[in-house]
């Protein structure tokens, strides 16, 4: 027979998953040795059968009302449990006990592991199928975590962040974890701007990864792309028109290349960007702006995002433009913050000469405001002793190259309107004569179409005074021109009919040398008036080789 010690002891060894975790709290022996087998035995979940899943899960998932403080460490692991290996049939009870977790009455910080859990469950790994049910008893136990306790959202973000796929990763994978991220800021508004700043700064690694390798393979200086093509004209562009782009182009394409995978996010995101409120998802993707691609570098297709953006209304490109203007106008107090200002007057330059939605007036009343910029700095920079090229002057110079850009590119506009007379009041033959000399610091190929530009419509002389000398290496200001070429094709009929082409007037297209031509650069020492004038026809073309 069994003895009285035998039974006693018998009975009060805990059996089953809730008597193994009453017994633990009430600091039982056996009950602590076997709470540590749990901890053993769930290292080894994903080897165990489905039967042996389902049997062992049910005994942990209703004991929300003896969990307290001691049990954080067995809830933390089964936090940690992949949900793909948790069986169907339990599943939806298992995201039910993650979410209970956070009921303030259980008194357990746990804050990041099951949020993590949820997040780590949006990167696919099952059929699609499949995995559509994931991603919703995920949004769903996120939703109950965060209505009970709002001040875990900060911990949402950054499990987002950490789980966020590196950009080498398949491409359905960071597509599957974008779209997740995207519902999330819809569903809380509140992070809408974090999670966007989030996706955007993802989307600039692979952006600048894609330049840094073109870079290498052209070994062609600062950029991918030569400064002398910014001023493109129709027929010369070589990126495909939205005519071109059909189901076969963007399926004869190789989804694991960085730039297909740049193209098919950036065309996913513009999926959400309509459909959900421009106005709302602009003022949420404008801090990633702020944040990330006004001081990147080697910055092509992520900016394409704001240019559809601001198309989506007058009100959005009105808010970028002033955001922008507002940047410049903040003193520069540090070496990191030239970047942004610099930056900031490249997409003002951007937007005004190559969106095909801002109208000539609109342009106008800004071209001035930069032109009174410019003048008003110039009387400033009388009364001090100035070092010209100077970094200290590197805004007035981004300046003058984004007004002498958008000038050039828009000119025959105002030659049609009959706007050159207000043109004549904006002060440009002081800008350009002061002793800041901006035509020798800003890019030569803006430089050079305006000095062929302004003498053209007859507004200021300025030949003389521009430098063959492109090789500067230092120079004040950055020589980056957003939106000068798409390599998106499968975002192109979305881009192509945003964009205005170079369009040179009627009397100035006979072919010249191209600024490469050494020929056309010893033009520079020419001085003599008369030889000018007998080339005057032909000396506006080379923006069509630009």
């Amino acid at each position: 027979m069994m003895s009285a010690t035998s039974r006693r002891q018998q009975k009060e060894d805990p059996v089953t998953g809730r008597e193994i975790i009453k017994s633990y709290i009430n600091v039982k022996p056996l009950a602590i040795a076997k709470y540590h087998q749990l901890h053993k035995a769930l290292d080894l979940f994903d080897t165990w059968d489905e039967d042996s899943k389902v049997g062992f899960l049910a005994q942990f998932l209703d004991m929300e009302d003896i969990l307290d403080a001691n049990c954080t460490e067995i809830v933390a692991q089964f936090c940690r449990l992949k949900w793909h290996t948790i069986p169907t049939s339990i599943r939806p009870k298992f995201v039910d006990f993650l979410a209970s977790q956070f009921l303030p009455e259980l008194k357990m910080d746990l804050a990041a592991p099951s949020t993590a859990s949820c997040v780590k469950s949006m990167v696919p790994i099952l059929s699609k199928e499949k995995q559509e049910e994931i991603y919703s008893l995920a949004h769903h136990c996120i939703k109950q975590i965060m209505t009970c306790c709002p001040a875990y959202l900060s911990t949402l973000v950054r499990c987002c962040k950490s789980a966020f796929p590196h950009f080498r990763h398949l491409l359905a994978k960071m597509l599957a974890f974008m779209r997740n991220l995207i519902l999330l800021s819809e569903e809380f508004p509140v992070i809408s701007a974090q999670l966007w700043s989030l996706i955007i700064d993802r989307l600039i690694y692979l952006d600048t990864s894609i330049s840094s390798a073109k870079k290498q393979c052209d070994n062609d200086g600062p950029g991918f792309y030569d400064t002398e093509d910014i001023f493109m004209m129709d027929e010369e562009e070589e990126d495909l028109s939205p005519s071109q782009i059909t189901p076969a182009t963007i399926c004869n394409v190789d989804s694991n290349s960085f730039e297909t995978k740049l193209d098919l996010y950036i065309n996913f995101s513009w999926i959400f960007t309509k459909s959900k409120g421009s106005s709302n998802i602009f003022n949420a993707m404008l801090a990633g702006f702020d944040e990330h691609v006004l001081y990147a570098y080697d910055l092509h297709s992520v900016s394409y995002l704001w240019l559809y953006l601001c198309s989506l209304s007058t009100a959005n490109s009105n808010q970028m433009l002033n955001y922008l203007w507002n940047i410049i106008r903040i003193p520069v107090r540090s070496p990191n913050e030239w970047k942004k200002t610099h930056n900031a007057a490249s997409f003002i330059c951007a937007f005004l000469a190559r969106s095909s939605f801002i109208p000539m007036e609109i342009a106008c009343v800004w071209l001035r405001r930069m032109a009174d910029w410019c003048c008003s700095y110039i009387n400033n920079c009388e009364t001090l002793r100035t070092t010209i090229g100077g970094i200290q002057h590197g805004t007035f110079y981004a300046v003058v190259q984004s007004l002498l850009f958008v000038f050039c590119y828009r000119y025959k506009e105002l030659a049609d309107q009959g706007a050159i007379d207000d043109v004549h009041q904006w002060g440009l033959g002081r800008i350009v004569h002061s002793k800041l000399e901006p035509l020798r610091f800003i890019s030569q190929a803006v430089a050079l179409c305006f000095a062929n530009v302004s003498r053209y419509l007859q507004i200021v002389y300025c030949n003389h005074i521009l430098s063959p000398d492109e090789t500067l290496r230092h120079r004040p200001v950055e020589l980056y021109f957003p939106f000068s070429f798409c390599m998106l094709n499968i975002c192109a009929p979305k881009i192509l009919p945003l964009m205005r082409k170079f369009t040179p007037a009627e009397d100035d297209s006979s072919p010249v040398p191209s600024l490469k031509n050494k020929a056309f650069k010893d033009g520079f020492e020419e001085e003599e008036e008369e030889d000018m004038e007998e080339e005057n026809s032909n000396d506006y073309d080379f923006m069509a080789s630009l």
